[in-house]
């Protein structure tokens, strides 16, 4: 899903409108390109640097006020006989208002829609009554739903949009997400809000989830329209309420407590994350997808659970004991280098305690959990460090993709277990999810485990 659109209008940069400059403006596949007959620059005709301008602002002649935030040179063409036609690239397009910098747009509230929000959400105002002569349709707006946050307030958005005819009636829901009362969030800030949530979606719905129809108040109340150069291609694949880990329903009492520890852990959470959201969008590469699923299984483990072996005070007073005995400075340091991280549990310990805080989803005992550990780590160092050593004990492809398949499935438990959802609760949303079932059944098959039922 591409937009493609175009807007004819004069273009001119911010206080200089008496050297307005008429112009093409248009959105081809998520690109946005300004073509405008002359020079916004004195220079027009040096192309040895890509130069940046701010702000181009514009009024089309349909008569809407346009501003383009970061534009850079794309160079120029001469038509004969001389005209010059001058290109920009734009990051950000904003329809409904004119701004004079960057720093003029500060934003009250921002919304927009989300690729597979209203399958999330499961929520539907319409009421159908069929009988054999008759077909009466009701539609209720759902109660709205709104969420005070520190930081912003949340409103799920509903909207009837119809048309009709003699013979023919098309009516259909939207739901958008607003977040309001952002108090001088500039436009960067506010649009980091938007890609926060969907990060949020991605991980609830199971698929990449993108946003889209990006609308905004700027302070002084004026409603603007939102573009931004270079975004994702939006699928509209569609995905069944059953199928995803966390629809709407199962968190709904709960969702005000969920965005809270959203908002408070993303950062420390961010690298697993970005990770669980990456497998979403990206093909499976043998081994580099396997090894930064390990990776964001050890960075959630020294970031979110135990990272020491034994008491920190214990273990540095006798770091500092082994090392006051020592009178050569050369070998002190070396030791000091090498006694760093002594206290850190090893990736095979930290594998075995993540699996055993999900026993109540997968269950495995002590000595399976130790058979997969071991190949994982195996593997894991062969394709690190080439340990030709470990090359006969490393994972076949397929234990490779499996395995990662059941460590992603991890890494989302270990998530939703953050976001303040109860083992009981989780346990109950998973126990019939067809992911999980095909995990179980490959684990099963491939590694030989025989307490999966």
């Amino acid at each position: 899903m591409s937009e493609n659109k175009e807007y004819i209008g004069y273009w001119y940069l911010p206080d200089k409108k008496q050297d307005e400059l008429y112009g093409k403006l248009t959105i081809n596949d998520n690109r946005i390109d300004l073509e405008v007959y002359g020079g916004l620059f004195e220079d027009i005709n040096s192309s040895t640097n890509i130069k940046e301008v701010e702000v181009i602002n514009g009024f089309t002649i349909c008569g809407k006020s346009i501003t383009l935030l970061s534009n850079i040179s794309l160079g120029f063409k001469i038509n004969m006989p001389g005209t010059v036609i001058n290109k920009y690239r734009s990051k950000f397009m904003i329809i409904g208002n004119e701004y004079k910098s960057m720093d003029e747009c500060i934003l009250s509230s921002i919304s927009c829609s989300y690729t597979n929000l209203s399958e999330w959400i499961g929520i539907s105002g319409f009421n159908l009554k069929p009988s054999k002569k008759h077909m009466s349709i009701e539609y209720s707006y759902p109660e709205d739903m709104i969420y005070e946050l520190d930081d912003y307030t949340l409103k799920i958005n509903y909207t009837l949009k119809n048309k009709y005819n003699l013979d023919e009636i098309n009516m259909k829901q939207h739901i958008d997400i607003v977040f309001e009362g952002l108090l001088g969030y500039h436009l960067d800030s506010a649009l980091g809000i938007i890609y926060d949530f969907s990060r949020f979606l991605t991980l609830c719905i199971g698929q990449k989830i993108s946003p889209y129809n990006i609308k905004a108040k700027d302070k002084n109340g004026k409603e603007i329209e939102i573009k931004i150069n270079g975004v994702e291609e939006i699928s509209d694949k569609k995905v069944n309420n059953h199928e995803m880990l966390i629809p709407f329903k199962f968190i709904k009492e709960n969702f005000k407590e969920c965005l809270i520890n959203w908002n408070d852990k993303k950062e420390k959470l961010s690298p697993v994350i970005d990770y669980v959201v990456d497998s979403h969008s990206k093909v499976f590469h043998i081994p580099l997808s396997f090894i930064k699923l390990v990776q964001a299984t050890e960075t959630f483990s020294r970031r979110m659970r135990n990272n020491c072996k034994i008491d920190e005070d214990e273990h540095n007073s006798k770091i500092e004991y082994i090392i006051s005995k020592i009178d050569n400075d050369e070998y002190k340091k070396w030791l000091i280098d090498r006694l760093r991280y002594s206290n850190e549990p090893s990736l095979a310990m930290r594998l075995k305690e993540i699996f055993k805080e999900v026993d109540f989803i997968i269950s495995l005992n002590s000595g399976e959990r130790k058979k997969i550990v071991k190949k994982i780590v195996d593997t894991r160092n062969y394709y690190t460090h080439f340990d030709e050593s470990k090359k006969d004990l490393i994972m076949t492809t397929d234990e490779l993709f499996y395995i990662s398949k059941y460590i992603l499935f991890i890494l989302k438990v270990l998530i939703m277990k953050e976001l303040g959802l109860d083992e009981v609760s989780i346990e109950l949303q998973l126990k019939d999810l067809r992911e999980m079932k095909f995990i179980k059944s490959k684990l099963k098959e491939i590694f030989n485990i025989k307490s999966l039922s």
